[in-house]
């Protein structure tokens, strides 16, 4: 569905922050673009997005440039999730998640109260926006996300599973930003529930355990915005390479069977 190849971009003054990096997130599964600061993670989700155009390299969605296509048919098939969504005025909590189903049909209001009771917000729909801590406005652009997607998991039978023709993407921007732990482990169940319904998710994160629990694909950047690893998480989150690429210490994961952790004794 959506093919990044040999991108490469760089900013006014020549800053350059990615360098021939290619990916391709698959249905059913969620890829985790990992890396320091600076490495290019959010750059390489706003080019997958068609929010950018790459200096270099193509993006396509279906066989077609992702940033040339028709806004409305884009947003049947993608929706981007930044990582620090704002509003200009005063809305509510519903109408702001209300906004991800413009492209929908009548169904519209049922999709924006599923999306806000999978994020626990139901309660919150009539507030607005602005007097929500960082983490629930955080947690409704979640919602706003999966309205878009039309993702009523919680009207989702076990006899069927997929009841969406066509698998969508979800790209999330750092999705658990500011979020406490009960919160955290919430957003990581309703994206490894988008997968299993067919969806593609793709998430940039600084958290490795997160990562590790979380994700089946990652993309590994180094300071210099190149892939330094990719492939199946277990493969990229290693101590050799997390230790090139973070320029610490990495001791062995301890206590937490998957992810290897800074070793701060160093």
């Amino acid at each position: 569905m959506l093919e990044l190849s040999n991108i490469s971009h760089e900013y006014p003054g020549g800053r350059r922050v990615l360098q021939n990096v290619s990916l391709a997130p698959r249905p059913g599964r969620i890829t985790a673009v990992l890396g320091p600061n600076g490495s290019g993670k959010s750059t390489l989700l706003r080019i997958a997005a068609g929010l950018l155009t790459p200096a270099e390299g193509t993006a396509m969605l279906d066989d077609r440039p992702v940033d040339r296509a028709d806004p409305r048919q884009r947003a049947r098939r993608l929706t981007y999730l930044a990582q620090r969504g704002s509003v200009a005025f005063g809305y509510t909590v519903r109408a702001v998640v209300a906004f991800g189903t413009l492209t929908q049909r009548p169904d519209a209001a049922a999709r924006t109260d599923a999306a806000l009771e999978q994020v626990g917000l139901l309660d919150r729909a009539a507030e607005p926006f602005a007097t929500l801590s960082g983490g629930q406005q955080q947690r409704a652009m979640l919602a706003r996300a999966l309205a878009q997607l039309g993702n009523q998991l919680s009207a989702q039978s076990d006899d069927q599973p997929n009841d969406q023709p066509e698998p969508s993407i979800l790209i999330a921007d750092e999705p658990t930003a500011a979020l406490d732990p009960k919160h955290v482990a919430q957003t990581a169940r309703l994206l490894r529930s988008l997968a299993d319904r067919r969806h593609a998710v793709l998430i940039a994160v600084h958290d490795l355990r997160f990562a590790a629990h979380t994700a089946h694909d990652a993309l590994l950047l180094d300071q210099r915005g190149h892939a330094a690893a990719s492939g199946p998480i277990s493969d990229v989150l290693t101590p050799d390479r997390l230790e090139v690429v973070f320029q610490i210490p990495f001791g062995p994961p301890a206590s937490d069977p998957v992810a290897p952790v800074p070793d701060l004794s160093a």
